[in-house]
């Protein structure tokens, strides 16, 4: 397993929050 940097986990951490409010807009949405 490779060492991930902290970008490499700043960028996931972001994704998983973008995808995270992405699902709780879904409910809103439909």
């Amino acid at each position: 397993m490779s060492y991930q940097t902290p970008i490499q986990n700043l960028s996931l951490l972001k994704y998983l929050d973008l995808s995270l409010s992405d699902v709780r807009q879904l409910p809103n949405s439909i």
